[in-house]
């Protein structure tokens, strides 16, 4: 009897802590999720520049003001547009249908955002305008 009320105190000890470690983890994730977007250390001497002040420039304009990493352009789903694990956040904007016609229009242009990471954006070509689609951050390090 004694036994079981010992491994009864240590589960419910064991409990608390499992569960006192998960709140630890949301309240850390929740303190990294930021609306603003660092586009290469000039942004951030003009201030911190977020998604909203992004989408007011058009991307021929950043482009030529903030030299990008990279800068491509490509038929959604077809031949270099093939969504890999980097572009999966395209599914949620795109569906199955929209991508196997095969007539999306992306353009696809990478700044570092500073030491350590790089911002990107999806840009979908629009009655003869680039609008933005969608952004990703990632690490310099990551492999994709």
């Amino acid at each position: 009897m004694n036994l079981f009320k010992t491994n009864k105190n240590f589960v419910a000890m064991l409990l608390v802590i499992l569960l006192s470690a998960c709140n630890k983890t949301k309240s850390l994730e929740e303190s990294y999720k930021t609306d603003t977007l660092n586009v290469n250390t000039e942004f951030i001497t003009e201030k911190n520049i977020n998604l909203n002040h992004i989408q007011q420039i058009p991307v021929n304009t950043l482009v030529l003001k903030y030299s990008p990493l990279t800068d491509s352009t490509f038929i959604l789903g077809k031949g270099d547009g093939v969504i890999s694990e980097f572009r999966i956040g395209l599914r949620n904007i795109f569906t199955e249908k929209e991508i196997e016609n095969r007539d999306i229009l992306i353009r696809e242009v990478t700044w570092s955002s500073n030491k350590d990471e790089n911002l990107t954006i999806w840009y979908e070509k629009k009655q003869d305008q680039w609008v933005l689609v969608d952004h990703f951050i990632w690490h310099k390090d990551a492999l994709f």
